[in-house]
């Protein structure tokens, strides 16, 4: 039973999460933070290592393709951030965060590693960022409408 209870409160503070390498992200949305986690790669078994603290609620996560860079939408502060990934110990340093019109409920980066999509349900609009080289997120976003 104890055991039950653990994995369920694990799922419950786990808003999302997201493999990068050996390195395990997960949105810990109500603490504002996300925990970093070292994944054995035969066994699957996680690791806690740290978390991070963030300026608002930790929402949807992705990496680009080379594993360098962490995306986030801040959800309580309606701001995308991007994050770069120690490949040594999976920390994460704040590269930039930039304030879309509405608020991202999900991201996801293209296969070249140079674009970041952000969705808005409850505005039915989806933006694009593009990843500069530095893994900074270009604040001028494109909007699209999706009704």
């Amino acid at each position: 039973m104890k055991h039950c209870l653990s994995v369920a409160a694990f799922v419950l503070l786990s808003v999302s999460h997201v493999a990068a390498g050996q390195f395990v992200y997960v949105s810990e949305s109500g603490d504002d933070t996300t925990a970093i986690f070292r994944q054995d790669p035969e066994t699957g078994e996680l690791t806690f290592l740290s978390r991070l603290e963030t300026d608002g609620s930790p929402g949807a996560l992705d990496v680009d393709p080379r594993r360098k860079f962490l995306f986030a939408a801040l959800r309580s502060t309606k701001t995308l951030a991007s994050f770069q990934i120690d490949p040594l110990t999976g920390r994460l340093t704040l590269l930039s965060t930039t304030a879309p019109e509405e608020d991202p409920t999900y991201v996801s980066v293209d296969r070249t590693g140079d674009w970041l999509l952000a969705a808005s349900y409850g505005a039915g609009k989806v933006s694009v960022h593009r990843i500069r080289e530095s893994g900074r997120l270009d604040p001028e976003g494109l909007w699209y409408t999706t009704a």
